[in-house]
């Protein structure tokens, strides 16, 4: 096709407009507005040196009923490393140990390689004589070599890991010895810092703070309490460790820290740090360094990012924690807004190889059934994780030997792992800014150019979408017969707009973008003129 179109005795030449690589996703900013690189549709796909992949699957690993919690556990017995499943009514280990050996035989002065595989999985499957509920939330973590499961209105839960001890226990009500105040509070989640328990005791307050004796479990003294906003309107959801011996209170309406932890006492002090914002619920946090991550109350996903103050004291610095001054989700507000704010209490908050993982529910949903990844390498959001089972439902999320792992209430998975979401398919899809060739003139956008790989089974869509006149072209439709690791495929669009977007859907195996281009021609300039597609 030529590059010029004949006007009078003048030639007219195309303008080309495109990204020859990405960098992240935006839905918020005004699609012509976006800069190079940005795309305003990322769905079930990862950015990787400037090219886009679709994710890949989830994998099944182990079959359960009534999943409430992933829990990872160094077992003191076997000092092995193991990811337990929390379920209803017992404790599953699940992780594996593979060892591959070369052994070599000579066989009539020929030597034969063959290779050995010893397999061993978890024996761990403990029996609780008193099962949760369907609706109970489970919050498990180790502490002092041993698992300790929270649950609402429950008693806290103990294994050490030996398989022919005593099991599941609880812990005891009362205590023996008369120094301690108080034993360990029926809390619904706790943390481990410093070498103690912390946990919320809401029996005092619904925002008091207890730290266990050191290296104790179900000791706590009055004296190591602190009060963070007693005698108002608000509740602790959670705990995050801090740099200099401090621990973030993470509350519902308010976030404040704890100093000095190491020795308590009259040595460690309460300070408020903001009242803007809270916490949604015990797991909608997680770390990556000295920055904390959290979904908050009103339904926006926020940072506290770390600063010093050198000026306390020669050459003491004093840690402090700020709020960015706008969301961390402003980028992706459109989709915040399909957030089902009654249950943004279960939302989940996971770090894992430079990603953060918010586990969400959307669509009116009551459980969590899509993930915002946003990548903290490059600071920005990278895709919109859905999952094509209607009944998906998300209870946990961890992960073990760089491997993670989604938790359903029947399922434990390998997240990116698998061809397929488990026999569903997934649906990747990308659409690119609006593309306005530099000028605010009606264009008539002819023709695009993709460059992609594809592996065997793909099935690729690619439309184009105008604006001022509104249209959408299915522009190419292919399905790959085999690997193809370079394409680079033109396609045709014919259609008059202020600007144009190029939407390429995926469904089946593994596809990368690599750029996208478009071409156009500007129309009769600012001429009195109607435009209309069709």
């Amino acid at each position: 096709m030529a590059k010029f179109r004949s006007y009078g005795q003048l030639d007219d030449p195309f303008v080309e407009d495109g990204d020859p690589a990405f960098r992240g996703l935006d839905q918020q900013t005004e699609p012509t507005m976006l800069q190079a690189g940005f795309v305003q549709e990322a769905e079930n796909v990862r950015f990787n040196q400037g090219v886009i992949s679709s994710r890949k699957g989830l994998e099944k690993f182990a079959d359960v009923t009534g999943g409430k919690a992933l829990v990872k556990f160094l077992n003191p017995v076997d000092n092995r490393e193991d990811l337990i499943v929390v379920t209803n009514d017992k404790l599953l280990g699940v992780g594996e140990n593979a060892v591959r050996i070369d052994k070599y035989e000579q066989n009539e002065s020929n030597w034969d390689g063959l290779n050995i595989k010893w397999e061993t999985q978890s024996q761990i499957n403990e029996q609780f004589s008193d099962p949760y509920g369907d609706d109970d939330e489970v919050f498990g973590l180790q502490v002092f070599d041993q698992i300790i499961l929270f649950c609402k209105d429950n008693r806290p839960r103990t294994f050490d890991g030996d398989v022919t001890g005593q099991g599941v226990i609880d812990l005891p009500s009362t205590s023996t010895d008369n120094a301690v105040d108080f034993v360990c509070p029926n809390a619904p989640f706790g943390y481990y810092f410093s070498n103690r328990l912390v946990v919320p005791f809401y029996e005092d307050s619904p925002t008091t703070v207890a730290f266990s004796d050191v290296f104790e479990l179900n000791e706590f003294v009055n004296l190591n309490t602190y009060f963070c906003n007693k005698g108002t309107a608000d509740v602790i959801m959670g705990f995050s460790s801090f740099v200099e011996n401090q621990i973030l209170v993470l509350c519902k309406n308010s976030i404040h820290l704890i100093n000095n932890t190491h020795a308590l006492g009259a040595s460690s002090t309460n300070y408020e740090i903001t009242r803007q914002y809270g916490v949604a619920g015990h797991r909608a946090f997680t770390q990556n360094g000295s920055y904390t991550y959290f979904v908050s109350s009103e339904g926006n996903i926020q940072v506290l990012v770390p600063s010093s103050d050198p000026a306390k004291g020669l050459g003491i610095a004093i840690s402090k924690v700020t709020l960015d001054q706008e969301p961390l989700s402003k980028p992706i507000t459109p989709f915040m807004e399909r957030v089902n704010l009654e249950y943004i209490r279960k939302s989940i908050v996971y770090y894992h190889k430079n990603r953060v993982y918010f586990c969400l529910p959307i669509d009116g949903s009551s459980e969590l059934n899509a993930i915002a990844i946003y990548d903290s390498l490059n600071s920005t959001w990278v895709s919109i994780d859905t999952f094509e089972d209607e009944f998906f439902a998300i209870r946990d999320i961890n992960s073990i030997d760089n491997q993670l792992y989604l938790l359903t209430d029947k399922k434990v998975y390998k997240y990116e792992t698998g061809a397929t979401d488990d026999g569903h398919s997934v649906l990747a899809k990308v659409r690119t800014r609006d593309y306005m060739m530099s000028t605010r003139d009606v264009k008539k956008f002819v023709r695009g150019t993709i460059s992609y790989s594809a592996e065997e089974g793909s099935a690729l869509t690619i439309r184009t979408l105008t604006k001022s006149p509104d249209s959408t072209t299915l522009c190419k439709e292919s399905y790959a017969e085999e690997d193809s690791l370079n394409n680079l495929s033109r396609f045709s669009t014919r259609q008059r707009g202020y600007s144009a977007s190029v939407e390429v859907n995926n469904t089946g195996g593994h596809l990368k973008v690599k750029s996208v281009s478009m071409e156009a021609f500007v129309s009769a300039g600012k001429a009195l003129a109607n435009f209309k597609n069709g």
